[in-house]
């Protein structure tokens, strides 16, 4: 008997735990900027030591997600520079704005 309660505590912990939670930090706003109504949207993502750097001239919602499509983050960033370190390596699909693109970390 105690054997199937460990087994089904182990069960419900697994099923607790989200699959894919590779952001514990949140973004971290480095550098901001005053928007200018009269540019268009300009977004520049790259990846820097385990880091993902979001530039963009006017706030923009930025989603992160699995290879397999669990989100892992999404924010509505303001005009400037964020970055969000993820703590596990692998492949992201990340869309800030009308842009979307593969990132390896």
């Amino acid at each position: 008997m105690t054997r199937i309660l460990r087994i089904a505590f182990l069960a419900v912990l697994l099923a607790a735990a989200p699959l894919g939670t590779a952001a514990a930090d949140n973004w971290e706003h480095i550098e901001q900027v005053r928007p200018d109504p009269s540019e268009s949207e300009r977004i520049d993502m790259e990846v820097r030591d385990s880091y993902i750097y979001v530039s963009t001239n006017k706030a923009v919602t930025v989603k992160i997600c699995t290879i397999l499509g669990q989100l892992v983050s999404q924010e509505k960033l303001p005009a400037g520079v964020s970055r969000i370190r993820l703590a596990q390596r692998g492949v992201y699909i990340l869309k800030a704005g009308s842009i979307t693109r593969r990132v390896n970390i």
